[in-house]
């Protein structure tokens, strides 16, 4: 059978395929399983005001599947909580909420996919001098091929 099960066609070497149902296609970007991500980035000292807490940046040759994020103010009552993505640039609220109590976390399960170069960031507004702010996210890493 001619196609791409025949491995004296030319293109049989080339990449991967799979059966749509009609016929054979190469398959996209194969995703490897890297690892697990996990981070907590913490300011014990936080200024008054807005304060910003910022996650590591997607190396090069991986992406994260980040599968919870939260943040806590652990010492006061905060005007406003962001939870925002930095998607090349672009930069999306993941959460946002308002008249947050003291020592209550905000959890969201967003299911992104951060690219490399994005990153995760909590901005924390109505901070007294000396709060504890935390990030934490986790999911896990994907090595492109």
């Amino acid at each position: 059978m001619s196609g791409i099960t025949d491995p004296t066609e030319e293109y049989f070497k080339d990449g991967l395929w799979g059966w749509d149902g009609t016929q054979w296609r190469k398959a996209g970007l194969p995703l490897w399983y890297r690892g697990q991500v996990t981070e907590q980035e913490v300011n014990t000292n936080a200024a008054a005001g807005a304060n910003t807490l910022t996650g590591s940046t997607v190396p090069a040759d991986e992406v994260w599947i980040i599968q919870i994020i939260e943040a806590i103010d652990l010492n006061t009552t905060l005007a406003e909580l962001e939870i925002r993505w930095n998607a090349g640039g672009v930069w999306l609220t993941l959460a946002s909420e308002t008249s947050v109590v003291a020592n209550h976390w905000i959890i969201i399960f967003p299911q992104i996919i951060l690219a490399p170069g994005n990153y995760l960031t909590a901005y924390f507004n109505g901070c007294t001098a000396g709060d504890d702010l935390y990030l934490r996210y986790a999911g896990y890493k994907v090595k492109l091929a």
